[in-house]
Formats: C-alpha cells, structure tokens, sequence
C-alpha cells in the first residue's frame, strides 16, 4: 500500500478464533486489523 511504510498485508487464518479472520497489517510495526481492504486502508493513512 504505502511503499515509503514498512507495511504488509496478510490475512488472518483464524487459527485462534479471535478475530474472524479479519485482513491484518503492520504499519512501522503497529498492528491493524478491518474487516474489509477499504477499512484497512483508512486505517493505515491514520497511522501515517
């Protein structure tokens, strides 16, 4: 998303069941998770 960010983008596998398998990310190593890629994605310019 932000190449000038150290992000990635993965996708929980729900191993736990704690999250639903929501779409989790790192932003300068801060995790965010969101349900959808546009929730994701606002989430990280907040954080930048």
């Amino acid at each position: 998303y932000f190449p000038e960010h150290k992000t990635t983008l993965n996708k929980c596998i729900g191993a736990c069941d704690k999250c639903g398998g929501k779409l989790i990310t790192r932003v300068n190593g801060k995790l965010i998770e969101a349900d959808s890629e546009e929730e994701l994605y606002e989430s990280i310019k907040k954080e930048i």
